[in-house]
């Protein structure tokens, strides 16, 4: 088993990737769990991969801080958010770490805490000391969410997304594309959505990904085949509404309104074509048939939808957040300010800002700028990552000329 596990180590590992098993190797059985682990987590199955961490740690001990280290990330992308935290504290009672077990400890911890300045600042070390690691892709990563879409681009353009690490890996073009976007270079931001769609032709988020490059160049025709396209793809639920959504928020974002509400009438009238059962399974979540017709302007539709939804679900902070928005849309500022005080008041753990993100909304919904970048900032501090829903988020129009705002959003490498 030894041998067997040695010689899979030596064969297959990339001596750049910073895993070092020489020494020590594993049982063969527990590496094929952890090579199991990282592959189903390389293609998106972050549940799916956790089992297959934790057997190759039952199997052979000396894969414990690999095999936690895998499960940590994985919990917390699939929102195990007190799972991912309790190995953390697992890992960190671990002795005798290599150096560059420690930093990749602090990247995890750092991670699962939602610290996105210390998330970029380890990664910088990982990847000049492993640059054929996952290391350069998660500093550009990290680098595009603390707003320095620069540096991400430096980070992210070098790697080959055919090879190496990133084999496999279509988060690369997602978060590439995004970049461009942020930086405002459509036409670069169009060419690696469409690279990315050659490589990954099945892949809604990628199908996404082109449809905000086109959306922001005014291409309509394009959007809407992309969403009738979005249909075709083999993948649990119906994604019309989400995308027609987040096409509606970029054409009006990049001045092109008339496209916007073309988008949002045709998603409500396919929604509202399908039979109940149909319709509740292509909605996937209720809020978002609500978003649409409140970024659509269909505000009594809106309310009438959220006061349903809230009834049924009184602390969801999405729906909240939504209800406050539409008072402020609306000039109920006793009830805007209402769900504003519900959101502050909030005290759960693992919430990364994100109540605080809508209390910007509701800020900027207001009128109230100087509040509203206030809470942005502490939005940021507590987790939000930066992300182009920044611009195109109609709740933050108001503040589109408002220099503390534009300063916020300026590129800061």
């Amino acid at each position: 088993q030894r041998v067997m596990g040695g010689l899979a180590t030596a064969l297959e590992l990339d001596p750049e990737s910073g895993i070092d098993l020489a020494r020590d190797p594993p049982t063969y059985a527990a590496y094929l769990e952890l090579s199991e682990a990282y592959e189903r987590f390389r293609h998106g199955d972050f549940r799916g991969s956790i089992p297959h961490a934790e057997r190759a740690v039952a199997l052979d001990s000396s894969l414990l801080f690999l095999g936690l280290s895998n499960a940590a990330i994985a919990y917390r992308n699939s929102g195990g958010f007190s799972q991912a935290d309790s190995l953390v504290r697992v890992l960190s009672r671990v002795r005798d770490l290599a150096p560059w077990e420690r930093d990749f400890l602090e990247y995890v911890r750092s991670y699962v805490h939602g610290d996105l300045t210390a998330i970029l600042r380890v990664n910088r070390k990982l990847a000049v000391r492993f640059p054929q690691s996952m290391a350069p892709y998660t500093a550009g990563w990290a680098a595009l969410r603390v707003n320095r879409p620069r540096e991400a681009v430096e980070w992210l353009r070098p790697l080959d997304p055919e090879r190496g690490s990133m084999r496999g890996w279509w988060p690369y073009w997602s978060f590439l594309t995004q970049t461009y976007h942020v930086l405002g270079q459509h036409r670069r931001e169009l060419r690696a959505a469409l690279r990315g769609r050659r490589q990954y032709p099945d892949n809604l988020a990628l199908l996404r990904r082109e449809l905000e490059a086109r959306a922001a160049r005014g291409q309509h025709e394009r959007v809407v085949a992309l969403l009738e396209e979005s249909l075709t793809l083999r993948r649990p639920g119906d994604p019309y509404l989400t995308l027609a959504m987040v096409a509606s928020l970029d054409f009006r974002a990049h001045g092109h309104p008339d496209h916007a509400l073309d988008v949002v009438e045709r998603a409500v009238a396919r929604y509202r074509s399908l039979p109940d059962e149909e319709a509740r399974a292509a909605l996937g979540s209720p809020i978002r048939l609500v978003q649409l017709l409140l970024y659509g302007g269909r505000w009594a539709e809106a309310e009438e939808a959220l006061e349903a939804l809230a009834a049924d679900n009184p602390d969801n902070l999405e729906i909240k957040g939504s209800l406050g928005v539409l008072a402020a849309w609306q000039e109920d500022r006793d009830k805007a300010s209402e769900a504003d005080r519900w959101l502050a008041a909030l005290d759960r753990p693992y919430l990364y800002g994100w109540h605080t993100e809508w209390r910007t909304r509701i800020a900027a919904a207001l009128g109230q700028q100087d509040e509203a970048v206030r809470l942005l900032q502490e939005a940021f501090n507590q987790g939000v990552p930066f992300n182009p829903w920044v611009h195109r988020d109609p709740t933050f129009a108001a503040l589109h000329d408002y220099p503390p705002f534009q300063e916020l959003l300026r590129p800061k490498g």
